[in-house]
């Protein structure tokens, strides 16, 4: 368990507003990174790196996909491994 998980867990056991709340919790910051390079159809090299972003509670997992040329990003409807693609 990573340690903000544990954290939470915590909050949790003496705040009754916030286990009430439970995992309705989001995630107060969001990253983006460019893509790098798709060299197979389940791999993308991204811009980021594990100095960019905490992984004591396991990898970053993308959520929303953006391509130049088009107005608004897009989420990406099956929730993905770091390390795979969204294609």
């Amino acid at each position: 368990m990573g340690v903000y998980k544990k954290a939470q867990n915590e909050i949790f056991a003496r705040n009754p507003i916030a286990k009430k709340m439970g995992e309705g919790l989001k995630p107060a910051l969001q990253f983006w990174a460019y893509v790098q390079s798709i060299p197979e159809p389940d791999r993308v090299i991204i811009g980021l790196g594990k100095r960019d972003a905490a992984f004591d509670a396991g990898m970053p997992e993308p959520a929303r996909h953006f391509h130049p040329g088009t107005q608004w990003p897009r989420d990406i409807k099956t929730p993905m491994k770091a390390g795979k693609s969204s294609a």
